[in-house]
Formats: structure tokens, C-alpha cells, sequence
């Protein structure tokens, strides 16, 4: 199927603390893209776990930078989640959002770094997959935080991708 393997991320994982950051370094990886709701936090949420935080201070420390890149409406609760991190952050809506790359280069600009050294770290495959395969980007896939809560076109979508998370699951979850 070529849609599949248009979307196929580069790693699936159960959650973000999960990645593996040597496997990331092991690609060229400098720079890392986070997703928000529902791959960082819980939807609407503003609180990051230790475990999560504990891996961003780990990232941090080991690549050019961190980036948040969110297409959420709540622009002060990103921006707190980012000076709770001491990370950056690009927040995209309307027609320039995810899965449009946009946001992507603006996150990569502030990382200093180009599309083939940094990833993506996202829940949505027909979002954060989807732009960071457009944007030649490595791309991680994790499960969602809380899947029953989430923006309501995000729960449509859900039900598509399904099927190509069963089949990933089988052939090359960590």
C-alpha cells in the first residue's frame, strides 16, 4: 500500500521517553520537533510528567536543541509549557498547521539546523507523520497520551489510522 509507506514513520514507540535518543543521534539527528497534545501532555494539559521532563533535559543536553511545534489554539499554554522546559516553540493554525511545513521550518530555524538533522516526535500520523515526512525530516510515532480526548477532527481521523498502527505495531514497535 503507498499510502502506508508514504506515512510509515521511522520509529514507533509506546511514548515520547521511549525514543531511544542514541538512535536518534546514530541518524544524524541534532535537532528534535515535539509535538504537544496528547504526545508531550494530555490534551489541554499543563502538566508534563517527570519521566517526560527528565528525557527533554537528556535531549537537551545531547542535541542542538528542542522545539516544541504545535497546531493548538492555546497560545499561553504553550508558550508556559515551553519556558517550563527551557525549550523554543512554534504554534501554527489555520491553513499553515500540520501537516503543512511551515511550522516545521520555523521550529528547524530556531533549532539551527536543516530538515536531515531532526526529527519529529508525534502522536498524528496524518499530522506530525504526515508533515515530517514532507518536510524530509526523521519521524517518530507514539502512542496518544489520552486518545478519547482530543479535538474532534483529530478523533475522526483517528479512525484511519488504526489499521496502519495494528500493522506497525506488529512490524516494528520498540
Amino acid at each position: 500500500m503507498l499510502v502506508a509507506k508514504w506515512l510509515r514513520p521511522d520509529l514507533y514507540v509506546s511514548a515520547m521517553e521511549d525514543v531511544d535518543l542514541d538512535w536518534l543521534a546514530e541518524r544524524g539527528v541534532r535537532g528534535l520537533l515535539l509535538d504537544v497534545d496528547n504526545t508531550l501532555v494530555p490534551w489541554k494539559s499543563r502538566e508534563v510528567t517527570e519521566a517526560k521532563k527528565e528525557w527533554v533535559a537528556r535531549a537537551m543536553e545531547r542535541f542542538a536543541g528542542v522545539c516544541l511545534l504545535s497546531n493548538t489554539i492555546f497560545g499561553k499554554r504553550l508558550k508556559y509549557l515551553s519556558e517550563t522546559l527551557g525549550i523554543g516553540a512554534v504554534r501554527r493554525w489555520g491553513m499553515g498547521r500540520k501537516p503543512a511545513t511551515g511550522g516545521l521550518k520555523a521550529a528547524l530555524e530556531i533549532l539551527g539546523v536543516g530538515p536531515s538533522e531532526a526529527a519529529i516526535i508525534g502522536d498524528q500520523i496524518f499530522a506530525d507523520i504526515w508533515a515530517g515526512k514532507n518536510g524530509g525530516l526523521t519521524t517518530v510515532l507514539v502512542d496518544p497520551e489520552e486518545p478519547d480526548k482530543e479535538f474532534p477532527s483529530t478523533r475522526m481521523l483517528r479512525v484511519f489510522e488504526r489499521g496502519l498502527r495494528r500493522r506497525w505495531a506488529k512490524e516494528m514497535r520498540r
